[in-house]
């Protein structure tokens, strides 16, 4: 029901861009309250089960840096 919907707010705070989400998810929360356009009904999402997910990911893919949100452009690899 939530995939592919358009993001409008976590805990309250309106989500314009992904630097707004990665502040939204750096707030200390038991849980995160994730609004989308049109949906009847918010996704709840546990800081444990996120950490847990965070963690399972970043083994299974090797992930060194978890998040880029610079301006600069991303070189393209050779």
């Amino acid at each position: 029901e939530f995939r592919e919907g358009i993001l409008k707010k976590v805990n309250g705070a309106a989500i314009r861009n992904t630097k707004d989400l990665a502040a939204a998810f750096a707030k200390e929360a038991a849980e995160y309250v994730i609004d989308f356009e049109g949906a009847g009904r918010p996704l709840v999402l546990l800081r444990t089960d996120i950490e847990a997910a965070r963690n399972r990911i970043r083994q299974r893919y090797n992930v060194l840096e978890e998040q880029f949100l610079g301006d600069e452009a991303v070189k393209p690899v050779r």
